[in-house]
Order: C-alpha cells, then structure tokens, then sequence
C-alpha cells in the first residue's frame, strides 16, 4: 500500500504546478492537515513552510538547533516528535517534506538501508526487493545553512555536526538515503513518529544514515564547538547525490 501512497501523492502533487491544489490525504492513519502548494517563482514553490526549486531540485526547510552535545539517534524531528535525542527540530510537516521531495524527482527506497542490516526481518527484505525506476533517485546530500555570529552566512554537511564515536571522526558519508518512510505497512509513520532524519537506523523517518554503524543507538554523538547555541535558525538543504539520475516523469 505504501507504494500506492508515494505514487499517489507524486501523481496529485505533479499536477500541483499546474493547478494548484492542495497534496492528498494517505490512504490509511490519521490524514495530516494539508498544506497549499504556492507558485513563488518560475521555478520555486513552497509549501507548509518548505520551499523548493523544480529546476536544481533544492529542497530547503528551516529548522531550530535542539541538542548541540550529546548521543542522539535524529538529526532531524518535529516539535513533537523524539526531541530529547534529536540535534535539530522543525514546525514543518513530514508529509509537506515528503510531497516536496516527490515535487522534485527524488524516489524513495529503503534498499540501500536494509542492506546494512546483519539480520533483516522478511518486509524489510521485501522493501529492498522493490525495484527502482530510477536508480539513485534515493540518494539525496544533507547540508546545513546558519547565519553565524559575524553576520556571514556559513555552510557545513550535516554530518560535520555528528560524532562518530567508533571511528572518532566526523560522519562521513557520500550520501543520506531518501526512504520515505517506508516500513511496509502501508502507514506514512514519519507523520505520527514526527521523524524526519534518523541517524540511527528507522525506517520509519523520511531519510536514513546508510553509515556502517548506522545500527548502535549510542554509536552518535554531536560535535559541541561546532554547533550553534540552542534555538538558532538553521536551514537544512536537500539536494540529489547524484544530478545524472534520470528524472521521473510526471
């Protein structure tokens, strides 16, 4: 059913740039409230908060810094989601994040996360069984935009704010995995989990860490001189790891 869902939306939301209607309710669980799509510009568009670019597949969505030291399992969640594990918060809606990374011909699938596992339970290997109509499409790069003390916009990949306490360095990854929240039972969870992007392995957040270590929940830890004070502004950046993937067409 959740296929059905990412197809849906995709299919109601492509037509948002011509028409303008609001994005769909998924077909089970609780139905978010639903955000407008508005034109803002040729190419840009924005909805609950989100904004995006048809044209370079930007997709930005503000943020508050809420740990800046400690072991998480989040990089990102909503106000009322995992907040006591979480580095950064957001008033945006997942299901407005979802349908604007749909917008923008990304394609969620869970198969490069279930490989990670050493002992994956059956629907998880039914997720990496599903085919890609685009191969890639999945992988998506996470930076972080700030306003810094000096009046100078400053820029980092998210991973440069997350320890990574077995290799003592830095997260390093060439890519985060774009999902969509998929744990094979049909429900949009990232909605009702209010998870956004986890860093420790979680189907059920929109983007996951396809890091080695991905699978220890004490294994993350963040990088206190690096991050701003609590409840600064922050823009997390969503663009393609891989510009050449084919594109879907509406």
């Amino acid at each position: 059913m959740t296929r059905f869902l990412h197809a849906g939306v995709f299919f109601v939301a492509t037509l948002a740039f011509a028409q303008g209607p609001p994005p769909p309710n998924p077909p089970s669980g609780k139905p978010p409230d639903k955000s407008p799509l508005r034109k803002t510009g040729d190419v840009t568009y924005e909805i609950g908060g989100v904004r995006l670019n048809s044209a370079t597949r930007e997709v930005r969505v503000p943020c508050l810094v809420n740990m800046n030291e400690g072991v998480i399992e989040y990089a990102l969640v909503t106000e009322t989601g995992k907040t006591h594990e979480s580095l950064l918060k957001t008033r945006v809606k997942p299901f407005d994040v979802q349908v604007a990374l749909l917008l923008c011909h990304y394609e969620p699938h869970a198969g490069d996360l279930v490989s990670i596992l050493s002992n994956p339970q059956p629907e998880q290997l039914d997720l990496a069984k599903k085919p890609m109509e685009h191969p890639g499409a999945n992988q998506v790069k996470l930076d972080l935009e700030w306003m810094g003390k000096d009046g100078k916009i400053h820029a980092v990949a998210l991973g440069d704010w997350i320890h990574n306490k077995r290799e003592n360095k830095h997260l390093e990854i060439p890519h985060w995995i774009f999902n969509g929240a998929d744990t094979g039972d049909g429900l949009f969870s990232a909605e009702s989990d209010g998870s956004l992007i986890s860093v420790h392995f979680d189907l059920a957040a929109l983007i996951g860490n396809p890091a080695k270590w991905t699978g220890s929940d004490d294994n993350w830890e963040l990088e206190p001189r690096k991050i701003p004070p609590l409840d600064s502004p922050v823009t997390l950046i969503i663009t393609p790891a891989r510009p050449d993937a084919p594109k879907k067409k509406p």
